[in-house]
């Protein structure tokens, strides 16, 4: 049973993984106007690079690359939650208010994280 949990958590953060990939190309094909292919080959080396790197020090790298990737997330989240009442309120001129506050709540949420991201030892 236990083997089968950790394929499915493997094979659940493999799925994580490629989706984000696919989202950066297509962000960066709306942000800077590059093709997908062109954008996730970029992207594609600086990962590759450090996964081969990794394999040298697994917990020398997990331990530099923690923090940087929590303050990322935090940064990330906190800039949806925030944009969240602009794009509710042109939907809905009149129901965009309790929304709106649950996102600014979200926000705080990440900002909380994002401080403590960076102030806190982390542990791991």
């Amino acid at each position: 049973m236990e083997q089968q949990i950790g394929l499915g958590s493997a094979i659940s953060i493999v799925g994580l993984i490629v989706i984000e990939f696919l989202a950066l190309g297509r962000v960066a094909n709306y942000v800077l106007g590059v093709p997908v292919r062109a954008a996730l080959a970029v992207i594609a080396v600086p990962f590759i690079a450090v996964d081969a790197i990794s394999l040298i020090n697994p917990e020398g790298i997990y331990e530099s690359l923690l923090r940087p990737a929590l303050i990322a997330l935090f940064i990330a989240q906190a800039a949806v939650f925030l944009a969240y009442p602009l794009y509710r309120c042109a939907l809905d001129r009149r129901g965009w208010l309790a929304p709106s506050m649950v996102a600014m709540l979200a926000a705080a949420l990440m900002f909380y994280g994002l401080y403590n991201a960076i102030t806190e030892k982390l542990f791991t």
